[in-house]
């Protein structure tokens, strides 16, 4: 019975390899999040939980799937502004990947480190910064910029890595840089790996990891794919990053399925 998605394992596994190829070719530290707000369809998580990604999660309820899906804490890319307090300081504390978008997280990393004074807390922050400076008519939210992370532009991304320094045993150890765009384009990726050398000269930051987020075209004609993206975000990156120090995070999501997805419905009235 409709509605239903019927999924080609051959195309998923020929756009993952599509993938994984080319971080090997031009980033060899990488680690792949999926988007489990893309779809979160068990088959289609295990699927690649058994590539070997990691759960890319923006709520407590994705969160609490990937764990019954048997992910572990380490094993979560843990993003958006309404984490729950339990599942922020779970993944904190087993080393997983927390990219900060709200306030009220700099309270609880406060009090983890008055807990925990004997352990080092990596944490990493989510960064709003101009894109459509930098590509214009190509991004979604336009000047507005987008609606998450902390402003580069009006000094809170400063403002809040100060304070998160100055929380002892805390360490910001990755930023977060994702940003949607209509044109899905080479140039935006291009950019947002200009944005990270920009914030590690400015800030002074040794990151383990640069999170460059999703956001790429997957199986359609006469647009980027995969081998398009990275060579050149690779070489942005080896201006100010070398590969053996710091780990490229992508989160793909609908670029992995668009090609080998298809949604079928049934028509009920016709007015």
């Amino acid at each position: 019975p409709t509605p239903y998605f019927e999924i080609n394992e051959s195309k998923l596994t020929r756009d993952f390899d599509k993938l994984t190829t080319s971080l090997k070719e031009n980033w060899s530290n990488y680690r792949i999040g999926y988007s489990f707000k893309t779809n979160s369809l068990p088959w289609l998580v295990r699927f690649y939980q058994k590539q070997g990604v990691s759960a890319e999660v923006v709520s407590q309820d994705e969160y609490s799937l990937a764990r019954y899906m048997e992910f572990r804490d380490d094993e979560i890319i843990y993003n958006g502004p309404y984490k729950s307090r339990q599942s922020f300081r779970d993944v904190v504390l087993a080393g997983g990947i927390v990219n900060m978008d709200s306030q009220f997280e700099l309270d609880w990393l406060t009090e983890l480190s008055k807990e925990y004074p004997e352990k080092t807390l990596n944490v990493g922050i989510r960064v709003n910064f101009n894109l459509e400076a930098m590509c214009p008519g190509e991004t979604t939210m336009g000047e507005e910029s987008g609606r998450f992370g902390y402003s580069y532009e009006d000094g809170t991304f400063a403002k809040i890595l100060e304070q998160v320094r100055a929380i002892p045993n805390v360490r910001v150890n990755g930023i977060h840089l994702h940003s949607s765009s209509k044109s899905r384009s080479v140039a935006i990726f291009k950019s947002i790996a200009d944005m990270a050398c920009r914030l590690k000269r400015e800030f002074q930051l040794r990151l383990d990891y640069v999170d460059i987020g999703g956001g790429y075209c997957g199986g359609l004609k006469g647009r980027p794919e995969f081998p398009d993206y990275f060579p050149v975000v690779a070489g942005v990156l080896s201006e100010e990053f070398k590969p053996e120090e710091t780990t490229l995070v992508v989160e793909p999501g609908i670029s992995l399925l668009s090609s080998a997805t298809t949604f079928t419905t049934s028509i009920i009235d016709v007015r």
